[in-house]
């Protein structure tokens, strides 16, 4: 059964699946398996039609790396495209994507999941044919669904999703006899009440003191039109001539993800107009006999125990549902320690090995030309010939290194993904067996070690730092030294 947080790899049926991978092998979609293949066209549609695309997976065999020596065609040439559905609890998801194949560089990469443009025309080279990209979406219709519009020949290798919120509630805002679309509590209209923890109140008194409750429950509709029974039904938060409802829910304060749908099946007399904790979610819109809904997300803070929708600033808005997730309170804490060495040297214990490979997105770190950093686009660079192991210093941290300088050859820097946000971040330099360098590491444009020319009682220099990280990438370079050697970094989320 599928799971809120899951890493898959697309494959043929007899290829070895990666480690800690679920396969995927181009099967429709399925609603007990819970993933599969739909055809591009029928995305977004209420009934989308199951695509068997198990004859355009390939297994390479030219790489190590399986994930990414295997995939799956998702816009084959002259056959049916498809797009990939994953049965998902409603709420914000951070989703990585890897797209590529060893052996062509014959394809324009496109990858759009839940809509948001994840990867955006890629055009792979020999010595480039592999990308990846992350980003952050709303699960609304309980599934994730990737496709490739937009793109030629789209080959993904693999995706990552993890949670970021926990679903707290789902609301349907119907007449008391409709039937409730499954998973949702009803809201028939009435007035809010503390033991319930939701409810209406009059939308002209949002700004008093005490808020007014307001029972709107003759204004609940069921159209029995629309096959989802979440847009079939609604609520009229101003209905012509009558008060018009603002709506709350009782929630402890902090961040929130909210989804709402406006709109009626039926009619298109409105102006829908959604603001959430005084932001403005839906703005303004005028259905049309074309297109009568509308649903979007947005994250709010709530600082006074209650979730707050108003229509404010519409005419005639009608609410369908609302989804409301929690942001996990606990931040995920960073705790990286980096060694750099050739690839045959022994790892210190509780570090992982750089061994000089070039930036890579699945992975999430390497090196790029130092060169480049000021490019929109940096450059992968490999410097794996350039790792150094001295066996001459019992600390193994100390006694390996990688040239970030090396005399007549482009300069390397590196990078570590990382979200946006605060961190302490420790660097070594230096080389057991030799003394001419003059070390400079820049950490975010930081000097954490300024010039330090070692000396042979003096081999190395440790320098800590806090920085902050704003494009999602850890950058360390040296810039101003000369034949820097970096020996190990550890990266941990700061205190703040």
């Amino acid at each position: 059964m599928p799971t809120n947080n899951e890493q898959i790899n697309f494959q043929p049926l007899d290829a070895e699946t990666p480690e800690g991978y679920l396969a995927d092998v181009g099967l429709p979609y399925d609603d007990n398996r819970g993933y599969g293949w739909i055809t591009e066209r029928s995305v977004g549609v209420l009934n989308p039609k199951p695509l068997d695309v198990s004859n355009g997976a390939r297994d390479r065999e030219r790489i190590e790396d399986q994930r990414i020596d295997t995939f799956m065609h998702m816009q084959f040439p002259n056959r049916t495209p498809g797009a990939w559905e994953y049965a998902l609890e409603n709420g914000i998801y951070e989703v990585a994507v890897g797209v590529g194949d060893p052996a062509f560089a014959n394809s324009i990469y496109q990858i759009n999941v839940e809509g948001e443009e994840i990867i955006a025309g890629f055009e792979p080279s020999p010595s480039n044919r592999f990308t990846g990209g992350t980003g952050t979406v709303a699960v609304t219709d309980g599934k994730l669904t990737v496709d490739a519009i937009g793109g030629e020949n789209t080959k993904i290798n693999l995706i990552r999703f993890t949670p970021l919120t926990e679903l707290v509630a789902q609301i349907n805002f119907q007449s008391e006899d409709a039937e409730a679309p499954e998973g949702y509590l009803v809201d028939a209209g009435l007035s809010y009440d503390d033991n319930r923890g939701y409810g209406w109140i009059r939308e002209d008194s949002l700004s008093a003191e005490e808020q007014i409750p307001w029972t709107i429950s003759n204004l609940g509709r069921e159209r029995q039109s629309e096959s989802d029974q979440r847009l079939d039904t609604f609520m009229h938060m101003q209905y012509p001539g009558r008060v018009a409802g603002a709506w709350e829910y009782a929630l402890p304060n902090g961040s929130y993800s909210v989804t709402v749908g406006v709109g009626d099946p039926a009619a298109t007399e409105s102006v829908h107009q959604i603001n959430i904790e005084g932001e403005e979610l839906i703005g303004g819109f005028t259905p049309d006999e074309t297109e009568n809904f509308e649903i979007a997300t947005a994250t709010v803070e709530v600082e006074d125990g209650k979730l707050t929708v108003d229509a404010l600033g519409g005419e005639n808005t009608k609410i369908d549902f609302i989804q409301i997730a929690a942001f996990d309170s606990e931040d995920a804490s960073v705790d990286a320690k980096i060694n750099f060495q050739p690839e045959d040297a022994e790892t210190p214990e509780d570090y992982t090995a750089d061994v000089g490979l070039s930036y890579d997105d699945n992975r999430g770190y390497g090196w790029i030309r130092e060169d480049s950093l000021s490019a929109e686009d940096r450059i992968p660079w490999d410097r794996s010939d350039l790792g150094r192991e001295r066996q001459v210093e019992t600390d193994q941290k100390l006694d390996t290194l990688m040239h970030m300088q090396y005399p007549g050859r482009v300069a390397g820097a590196w990078e570590y993904a990382l979200d946006n946000g605060t961190y302490e971040v420790t660097v070594s330099v230096g080389d057991a067996a030799a003394t001419n360098s003059t070390h400079q590491i820049n950490v975010e444009g930081v000097a954490l070690i300024d010039s330090f020319v070692p000396e042979v009682e003096e081999a190395f220099q440790v320098g800590t730092a806090t920085v902050d990280v704003s494009d999602g990438k850890l950058t360390v370079d040296a810039l101003g030294g000369e034949n820097t050697k970096i020996n190990y970094i550890e990266i941990a989320s700061a205190d703040m």
